[in-house]
């Protein structure tokens, strides 16, 4: 089996580790409105696999699952 091809897998790299700084950045009660960010991140990863080349069946399906769990996590009071 081959992983996605090269557009859909830069992609979630890059896009993973935006991810992961806005959410350690959103950790400061300060900056708490920057976790909406990831809300256009979780929009992007729904939808990249199914714009870029690369992205098989599984990975469009994993990637609007993954995209709108974060689009519902980065909303207040989710996670209470």
């Amino acid at each position: 089996m081959q992983g996605p091809a090269a557009p859909m897998a830069n992609s979630d790299h890059l896009v993973g580790a935006l991810v992961l700084i806005v959410a350690v950045i959103a950790m400061a009660e300060v900056a708490r409105p920057v976790r909406f960010i990831n809300v256009l991140f979780g929009l992007w990863l729904a939808l990249a696999p199914w714009l870029l080349e690369g992205g098989s069946q599984s990975s469009k399906w994993a990637g609007l699952v993954v995209g709108l769990t974060l689009i519902v996590l980065s909303l207040p009071g989710s996670t209470q």
